[in-house]
Order: C-alpha cells, then structure tokens, then sequence
C-alpha cells in the first residue's frame, strides 16, 4: 500500500508538471521555428537531448564523480523563475523554469548515473531559450553602432575609402547598412550555444565550461567585424555584387567557421585537466 501510495503521488506530480509547462514548452519550440535568431536551437537543442539519452543507454558513469545532491537548489530556481515569469508575464523566465525544474526532478529521483547523463545537456539548453525581447532589442541597437563604427575603422585604417553615418557604410557607388543580423548578437547567441554543446559533450569542468562561454563573446564579436570588413573589401574590388553575394555570405560562413575551430580546439586541448 506505501508504495502504491508513491507511485501515485509520482503519478500525479509529473501530470501536474506536464499540464503546467505544455503551453510554455509548445510556445518555445514555436519561437524556435519562426525567430530566424533563434533557429540553431531546434538543431542544437536535439543534439543535446539525444546526448543525454544515448548516455543514459550506455550507461557511461564517467562523469559520476563528483556529483553533489543539489536538486533542491534547482527546484528553487525553477519557483524562482517560475513566479518572476508570471509577475511580469516573461516567457524566458518560465522557460528557464522548465529546464530547472526537470534538472531538479531528475537529481531527486534518477540514480547518479542519469543524472551524470542529462545535467550537462540541460544547463546547455539554458542557452537555447530566446533572450526577453527587451534586452534582445536593446543588445541589439547596441552592437549595432558598435558594429559598424568598429568596422569603420579597420577599413578607413587598411585604406578602403568610406563615409560612416550612424549605422550606414557609405562606399562608392555601394550603401552597406549593418542591420539588426549584421550586429553581431546572432552570431553571439549561436557561438555561445555552441560552446555550451561542446562543453556538455566534452563533459568540461565548471571553470572550463565558463572560459569557453567567456571564450565565445569576442569570437562572435571579432567574427561579425571579420564579416563587415570582407564585405566593404568587396564593395571596394568588385562592386555591390560581389560585396553581397560572395564576400557577405562567404565572409560570414569563414568567420563562422573559424570561430567553432578555436571553440573545438580551445575545448579539447588538455581536455585531461578537468575537474
């Protein structure tokens, strides 16, 4: 009878939970299929999951040392965010609560290796979920004219004749306007969920998983700026064609490129010293 009693409790717990956060997970996986910013996450955030799961199959127990009982600090979060998110109706804040309130529901109730398992992939979604629309616009603005009088400057310093007006590159005969995708925020957000995936899946310590996050601001920023400036090259050789169609798009997927090499190696260099 006790431990029908339990299973029963358990039972409705987790229909109380699921009825709770359908709607906010339901709307965060819509955000994450029309917000062209936030479109990583729908492929990111799978990875993430079918790593938690084929750890929980193998049942690695590589990561079990060190483990701390620590639910309730993320059960408290998870209330935390919960009603902050209702009092100034924020859904970032309550889907943050849904991450921590399943990281807090599996280290209360899974043996340490599943925790092990899905600890790691669950912070990382943290990253995936979109910014307050607040501070994402205002970043946004932000890095904009951070942008483009950073990349103002690398120009007009190599040669390359311009006039800079506000968010406008003036070049001749070609307008080059760093808009909202060219501030540097979306590559910000997609080399930070990065470096969270590498580190969950390279099982980094704390202090290395934070050098890597840290690691991931000035890669989007300098890769952003690496962009603006191979484009006003291609203003300035070929014309507005070939500044949008070659040196825009092969700029931005070079700088892309070159950041996740520098994340992977900068990752698995000494991987040995975790702890």
């Amino acid at each position: 009878m006790k431990n029908l009693r339990l299973v029963l409790s358990v039972a409705f717990a987790t229909l109380a939970f699921l009825l709770a956060y359908a709607q906010i997970f339901k709307g965060w996986v819509a955000d994450l299929i029309s917000d062209p910013n936030y479109g990583h996450g729908l492929v990111l955030g799978g990875l993430l999951i079918a790593l938690a799961i084929w750890r929980s199959l193998k049942g690695d127990e590589s990561g079990e040392r060190g483990l701390a009982p620590i639910w309730w600090g993320w059960a408290l979060m998870a209330l935390l965010a919960a009603v902050g998110g209702l009092l100034v109706a924020n859904d970032s804040l309550l889907r943050w609560s849904l991450i921590l309130a399943v990281l807090a529901a599996v280290e209360s109730l899974a043996p340490a290796k599943i925790v092990s398992a899905w600890r790691g992939p669950l912070l990382a979604l943290l990253l995936l979920v979109p910014w307050p629309y607040v501070l994402y616009y205002g970043a946004t603005a932000h890095l904009q004219r951070m942008s483009s009088a950073a990349a103002a400057f690398v120009l007009h310093w190599s040669g390359v004749p311009l006039a800079r007006e506000g968010n406008l590159l003036h070049f001749a005969g070609y307008d080059l306007e760093v808009v909202e995708a060219c501030s540097g925020l979306r590559s910000l957000l997609v080399m930070s969920a990065l470096a969270a995936f590498i580190a969950a899946a390279a099982r980094l310590s704390v202090r290395r998983t934070l050098f890597l996050l840290l690691l991931s601001v000035p890669l989007a920023l300098g890769a952003n700026l690496l962009r603006l400036v191979l484009t006003g090259y291609g203003a300035q050789l070929g014309g507005p064609e070939t500044a949008e169609n070659l040196f825009h798009l092969g700029g931005g997927l070079l700088s892309f490129a070159l950041g996740v090499i520098v994340l992977g190696m900068a990752a698995f260099i000494r991987r040995g010293t975790r702890s």
